[in-house]
């Protein structure tokens, strides 16, 4: 499953995964996520230890996303999907919300 995967990924320090799925979960467009929902109430008690309550509730669709992730989602949403994501070095966003470096050039 996903989950073991995320969990036993050789050589990746468990935060940079975590980092990994927060981007991805962030990124994907709002309904998207179908079969995703079926996987975590599949396996909900290790998917909430995993992902921490709040997150697995949005991700799960049992509740709606932090006013972050939504506004993220939003901005997103005004990028052509042939400059993603590229094109996110060019919204107006503060150093804060800028995407990271997760090229390890950086």
């Amino acid at each position: 499953s996903a989950a073991g995967a995320l969990a036993s990924a050789p050589g990746e320090p468990r935060q940079r995964r975590l980092l990994l799925l927060d981007l991805l979960a962030l990124y994907t467009p709002v309904g998207a996520a179908g079969s995703a929902r079926q996987e975590l109430l599949g396996d909900r008690p290790r998917w909430q230890r995993l992902l921490g309550e709040d997150k697995f509730q949005w991700l799960a669709g049992l509740a709606p996303p932090s006013l972050f992730a939504r506004a993220m989602q939003v901005l997103v949403t005004a990028i052509s999907p042939g400059r993603f994501p590229e094109a996110l070095d060019e919204l107006p966003l503060p150093p804060f919300l800028q995407p990271l470096d997760l090229t390890g050039k950086g």
